[in-house]
């Protein structure tokens, strides 16, 4: 899926940047925090060479492999998706998107085996910064087959929908 990228995406595009003379690069490092974390690698790119960074790769341990990507999408100085590779495997397994660009985060997706389809999508459908619907994959294949919705806004699901072989066959209202 497209949703999620990996460290091959990552060298590719920073391979096609340096060769376009048309972007900016640059590329520093962060000292260990007061806790003695480890020093954190950074590299900033701006597409355009217009100042404003439009994605950011961070190595929060240097050792080679990113976990997190910041990208602002449309230009505007906020972060429009944030993915996260929590295990250093390679594969981003949480993204979280502002689709409406108003800088809140709209979607947020989940990957936990790495098979490039999501088993969780929140959703804040209404923008009022809680997650009114969440869609499950529960069994991996790559179709939704839960559906938990918050129709009064109190951030809780009050009806779940059970879907197999794409047709609904059992809604809950939930007390």
């Amino acid at each position: 899926s497209d949703m999620f990228a990996d460290d091959h995406h990552i060298e590719h595009i920073q391979a096609a940047l340096e060769g376009t003379g048309h972007a900016t690069v640059d590329t520093g490092t962060v000292g260990p925090g007061e806790d003695g974390g480890p020093t954190a690698t950074y590299t900033r790119y701006d597409f355009d060479s217009d100042g404003n960074v439009d994605m950011m790769v961070v190595d929060e341990d240097s050792d080679g492999h990113p976990e997190t990507i910041y990208r602002d999408i449309d230009d505007n100085g906020h972060w429009d998706e944030i993915q996260h590779d929590y295990n250093e495997d390679g594969r981003f397994e949480n993204v979280w998107r502002d689709t409406d660009h108003d800088g809140y985060v709209d979607t947020i997706a989940t990957d936990a085996n790495g098979d490039g389809n999501p088993e969780v999508v929140q959703r804040d459908t209404n923008h009022d910064g809680t997650f009114d619907s969440v869609a499950y994959d529960r069994n991996s294949d790559g179709h939704v087959d839960a559906i938990a919705y918050d129709s009064d806004g109190d951030g809780r699901p009050d009806a779940v929908l059970h879907v197999s072989d794409h047709v609904s066959d059992d809604v809950r209202r939930l007390p």
